[in-house]
């Protein structure tokens, strides 16, 4: 997205969340860290290839804007997320998939499943939309200055807060050591974004992505068996060789007696970013 059209945007969105109808924005500074790709090579293949004036992904900017004419100019550091139109399964879930060498019998988007994550970018919007009357989902989220989508393009820009103070932030999970007060904060913020949409109706949200049907489970067996064969060979100590009824991996039991399952029902949830049949799958 222009940053010329994201300056436009940001201060119409400002003047409306400040409650300031003549402000007026004298620049908008920023741009996607290059290090950003370097240490996470995945960014442009979901967001696409940025650039100085031209933004995708999550950008760091600094907007300077007097509120009305004759009064000090203001700084307010925040981030433009610009959400491209295609979505996880047509980008990021099919590179996964190529990168892995994960041997399936279609393209990734032709599953039925693959519905629940294509035509994200508005959902995320959706969902600020919802937090201004979820106190469950504001105590989560940063604040959002608002919004803009670009019908002419089918981009989705986010104006959101920009977070100095994130702890314990372990995309690899290489933390283990979370103290008792961490581990219960993070559970309460995870079943309170959980309770927000518990028992929801379909209807109520039409933005949503649709929830995968048992018959649509069925369709996509040639789906969990690529990735249980994945997975018996990057992880046989979990997944064994013989094949289980329906010709699919068995797997062990773990230590409660239970046996681990690829698919699992689970209860309705939100997919923001990506799928949760695919976190594990990134290394």
């Amino acid at each position: 997205m222009r940053r010329e059209l994201i300056a436009q945007q940001l201060e119409l969105a400002l003047r409306e969340e400040l409650r300031a109808p003549r402000l007026r924005i004298i620049e908008v500074a920023g741009e996607r860290p290059a290090i950003d790709e370097q240490r996470e090579p995945w960014i442009p293949i979901k967001y696409g290839p940025g650039g100085p004036d031209d933004w995708y992904g999550v950008v760091p900017v600094n907007a300077r804007f007097e509120r009305f004419p004759g009064r000090a100019a203001e700084s307010l550091p925040l981030v433009v997320k610009v959400n491209p139109k295609q979505g996880l399964s047509r980008t990021l879930i099919p590179w996964i998939i190529e990168q892995k060498k994960i041997a399936l019998d279609r393209p990734y988007w032709q599953y039925r499943c693959a519905a629940e994550t294509d035509h994200t970018a508005a959902r995320e919007q959706h969902v600020y939309h919802l937090s201004r009357s979820t106190p469950a989902l504001r105590r989560v989220l940063p604040r959002c200055y608002g919004m803009f989508s670009d019908d002419a393009t089918g981009e989705h820009a986010i104006f959101l807060e920009l977070v100095t103070d994130a702890a314990r932030l372990d995309a690899t999970g290489a933390q283990a050591d979370w103290p008792p007060e961490a581990i219960d904060e993070a559970l309460t913020a995870a079943a309170g974004w959980h309770a927000a949409f518990w028992n929801i109706r379909q209807a109520d949200i039409p933005w949503a992505g649709p929830r995968p049907t048992t018959d649509d489970m069925v369709a996509d067996a040639p789906l969990w068996r690529g990735m249980l064969d994945d997975a018996r060979a990057r992880f046989p100590e979990l997944v064994t060789g013989p094949r289980g009824a329906g010709g699919m991996p068995s797997s062990r039991p773990c230590r409660t007696g239970m046996r681990r399952r690829s698919v699992v029902p689970r209860p309705w949830s939100m997919t923001i970013s990506t799928s949760a049949t695919w976190d594990s799958a990134p290394a």
